[in-house]
């Protein structure tokens, strides 16, 4: 991937890909079936501390953690199967959701990013303009689009109502435009115990710091835009109450190319501002915690 992603100005059949099947006559979602997270494979030890929903797929290569990342990759994992299915056309950028939904997907990035597109009641701006990835996650529920930085939104403010007491980074690293989420402390804690939620990729899974596509083991060089401690309140909910999609935003969010139009685009851009990143992770592990000596690896 290069060190730098821009986004262009571009102007106003059925496919298969692995096991998700894309319409592109704009029916259903593009990502809403894909196992973003799978399920199980952490046995007693995971269960001891919690966990569920964390990928195994059985025939990566296993790898231990503590319980401290355990948890927190259940955590991610929820977030990222969370995400997913909000994020259900895909990311506006992404080649594969691009062609499987003739750029609408794209249209739709612009819906969330452009204030035009939106209502907000008075009685929520406070708290709106207070909670902005609480906003940028309410917006995603109606409009399901963004880039990378609305997917890192959205799963810092799931991660936000369902891991209280954590701290939580959306970040991105110097010399690489790209935002996700980091769990733990950046400053104190070391590389194998922080944990990411990375939603933008096609196939997402989370994993630990180290083992992320953008790791650097030079923390100066990791940007935090924002860090909180999880409160485990529902912000989005009561945003949600007060916004609605403008009669400008409901017409752009149809909007979509034809087949001919979507391709030409595509291959155009690649490479520029649209890409083909699949995994989250440099490399895909099983991971299994670590519980006290106990060889999980038998």
């Amino acid at each position: 991937m290069p060190a730098h992603r821009r986004e262009a100005a571009v102007p106003a059949s059925t496919s298969t890909t692995g096991s998700v099947q894309f319409h592109r006559d704009g029916s259903g979602g593009v990502f809403a079936d894909r196992p973003s997270a799978r399920e199980g494979g952490f046995g007693a030890a995971a269960a001891a501390h919690g966990l569920q929903d964390v990928q195994f797929k059985g025939d990566n290569p296993k790898k231990k953690v503590t319980g401290k990342a355990g948890g927190r990759l259940g955590h991610a994992a929820k977030a990222l199967k969370h995400t997913k299915e909000v994020m259900k056309f895909g990311a506006g950028n992404q080649a594969e959701a691009l062609k499987a939904t003739n750029f609408n997907s794209y249209f739709r990035m612009k819906v969330m990013r452009d204030p035009s597109c939106w209502e907000l009641a008075p009685s929520v701006r406070a708290i709106a303009n207070a909670n902005r990835d609480s906003l940028t996650a309410a917006k995603a529920d109606l409009a399901h689009g963004g880039n990378c930085g609305e997917h890192a939104q959205v799963g810092l403010d799931y991660l936000n109502t369902i891991a209280k007491g954590e701290t939580l980074n959306r970040s991105a690293v110097e010399g690489l435009d790209h935002a996700f989420v980091i769990m733990g402390d950046i400053g104190k804690e070391g590389d194998a115990d922080l944990v990411v939620c990375d939603p933008w990729p096609t196939a997402a899974t989370a994993c630990t710091w180290e083992d992320h596509f953008a790791y650097t083991p030079d923390k100066t060089k990791i940007k935090a835009s924002r860090t909180i401690t999880a409160s485990g309140q529902n912000v989005k909910d009561v945003i949600a109450r007060g916004l609605r999609l403008s009669p400008r935003g409901q017409k752009l969010i149809n909007q979509r190319w034809d087949d001919k139009r979507t391709d030409e685009q595509i291959e155009k851009d690649m490479g520029g501002w649209i890409w083909e990143h699949g995994p989250a992770a440099s490399e895909e592990y099983d991971y299994v915690v670590d519980a006290g000596g106990d060889d999980d690896d038998k």
